[in-house]
């Protein structure tokens, strides 16, 4: 992949786990990046056509990484659709900029990937 500043050969480390309920069996993959000193960029998650735990490591922020990263993520599975906290400013520009377009506000809202221990809350949800 040519992301600027991330080297080709170390860029991308895939890890498929599954992920299983009572009522849902799914597999989920994690992608993450390093750069050619091997430092950790950033990464993301996808369950289906859900797009989850998009980050950037902090002192790798406001750098270009979150678009390179997102459009990786695009590239690699079309339809996707992902939520952003509505104060989360610096992600929607990001996710606007890649071609996601804001669907609707979800008030209270929980998704299963997130686990047991984060509260439901306020976001946007956004499609590619």
């Amino acid at each position: 992949i040519n992301l600027i500043g991330l080297s080709n050969k170390s860029s991308r480390n895939v890890a498929k786990y599954e992920f299983s309920n009572p009522n849902l069996v799914k597999v989920w993959i994690a992608v993450s990046f390093t750069n050619s000193k091997g430092q950790h960029i950033g990464g993301y998650s996808v369950m289906g056509y859900y797009l989850y735990n998009v980050y950037i490591m902090k002192h790798f922020q406001n750098k270009g990484y979150c678009k390179q990263i997102v459009s990786y993520a695009v590239n690699k599975k079309k339809n996707l659709v992902l939520d952003v906290d509505i104060d989360n400013k610096y992600a929607i520009k990001c996710y606007e900029a890649c071609g996601f377009k804001f669907v609707r506000l979800i008030k209270n809202f929980h998704h299963i990937t997130w686990g047991p221990n984060i509260k439901p809350r306020d976001v946007l949800r956004f499609k590619h």
